[in-house]
């Protein structure tokens, strides 16, 4: 969760929760409470997170992202097949699917 990212990536860095409050510009409270996953930071506090923790945004949500949709072995082949394929196969493949061909 977004929320563990923090807190991880917070101690790792040897930042308490008031240093990394005052750096963000939000209260202890807060930061606290997207540690505990009770409330998520917006886009624009989560850049402010990635700059003050000197990491990637992607390090903060990534796992959070995977965990709401994780795909399947098949879908993971599917995909991985998708890739390998012409521009012929993709195209038909994606005329299987329903899929708008732009």
């Amino acid at each position: 969760m977004l929320g563990d990212n923090i807190r991880k990536i917070r101690v790792k860095n040897n930042m308490t929760q008031k240093e990394l409050a005052e750096i963000v510009g939000v209260t202890p409270q807060t930061v606290s409470s997207w540690e505990v996953n009770r409330t998520e930071p917006n886009m624009g506090a989560i850049e402010l997170l990635a700059s003050a923790l000197n990491c990637r945004k992607s390090d903060l949500i990534g796992e959070s992202v995977a965990n709401r949709r994780k795909l399947s072995y098949e879908e993971m082949q599917l995909i991985q097949a998708y890739r390998r394929a012409s521009d012929d196969i993709k195209n038909a493949a994606l005329r299987v699917l329903g899929v708008e061909i732009k």
